[in-house]
């Protein structure tokens, strides 16, 4: 089997694919793809990727695009190594596909618009922001606080890929956690799993703790 190779950006939807690598202990290779070079419309990357997107995942001579999918696949090949979608039909499992589809659905295009529109000035302080877009931010950020009051995970059952996806959406608009307390430490308490310290400093940042 040849090596993984994940073309992306970091801070991007790239995070969800080299942070499920991470937690499934697989060798990879990150390839970044300069957007402001226009990496991502050479002919080579093009091949991959017709849309010139990433991230981009070739794993095992196959070419995988989009982070949902990538995720779904890499969760079912390494189902023996971590439970990153629950096993066993019931509950949790309707929770996970919920949740998860939520993540990389509505929630994704509303966290996305507010993250583009968020403008701060010289002391950090948020100036300019998408009304329209914080409010269905806002919406969907109330329930998942309420939900995450009396819970660790999203899904009961434990960490899943739905964490994955969700964490990605809420730490574009950390700055708007104040609102949403349980969201905040949700954030918080999955900024020190291994795998995504694992990630972070391989990325060249010093990994975030809970005292940060």
């Amino acid at each position: 089997m040849s090596k993984i190779k994940l073309y992306g950006i970091f801070g991007t939807r790239s995070d969800r694919i080299q942070w499920a690598l991470e937690e499934l202990n697989l060798e990879y290779d990150f390839l970044k793809v300069n957007l402001r070079k226009g990496e991502n419309k050479n002919p080579e990357f093009l091949k991959l990727n017709p849309m010139g997107q990433t991230p981009c995942l070739v794993h095992d001579l196959k070419i995988l695009n989009e982070s949902a999918a990538i995720l779904i696949n890499l969760a079912e090949l390494y189902s023996e190594v971590a439970h990153l979608i629950p096993k066993n039909m019931g509950n949790n499992r309707m929770l996970f596909w919920y949740y998860f589809n939520l993540a990389v659905g509505s929630f994704d295009k509303a966290s996305f618009q507010l993250m583009l529109s968020t403008k701060k000035d010289s002391t950090g302080k948020v100036s300019i922001y998408d009304e329209k877009a914080f409010k269905e931010f806002s919406k969907t950020a109330k329930i998942l606080n309420e939900k995450l009051a009396s819970q660790s995970f999203i899904v009961p059952c434990g960490f899943t890929m739905a964490d994955i996806v969700l964490f990605n959406n809420l730490n574009w608009n950390y700055c708007y956690l104040d609102k949403f307390p349980h969201l905040k430490r949700y954030v918080h308490s999955l900024k020190v799993r291994p795998a995504y310290k694992r990630m972070r400093e391989k990325q060249g940042e010093k990994p975030v703790s809970n005292a940060s």
